[in-house]
């Protein structure tokens, strides 16, 4: 299960991912979830300022308040313990 893993003093926030990138292009650490994007080139630069940052972010991860969210967790979490044995 991909997850972005963000800590400071006060809280901590884990974000379940749904995939590891936007078409291929864009790729999001835990920073892009704390709102800080970078982009390599300029076809990047412009797909973001296209596509705004919180598409993008939802895009890429599972929407924990939606039944079909939680059963994909739930369908993953048991595929990763089963492939453990």
């Amino acid at each position: 299960m991909p997850y972005n893993f963000m800590v400071t003093k006060d809280w901590m926030m884990m974000v379940i991912r749904s995939r590891p990138d936007y078409d291929g292009k864009i790729h999001l650490n835990s920073l892009g979830y704390l709102g800080l994007l970078w982009a390599q080139n300029e076809e990047q630069k412009r797909l973001i300022q296209e596509k705004e940052v919180i598409k993008l972010l939802h895009h890429l991860s599972v929407d924990m308040h939606s039944s079909a969210g939680l059963r994909k967790l739930h369908v993953s979490s048991s595929d990763e313990r089963n492939n453990n044995f």
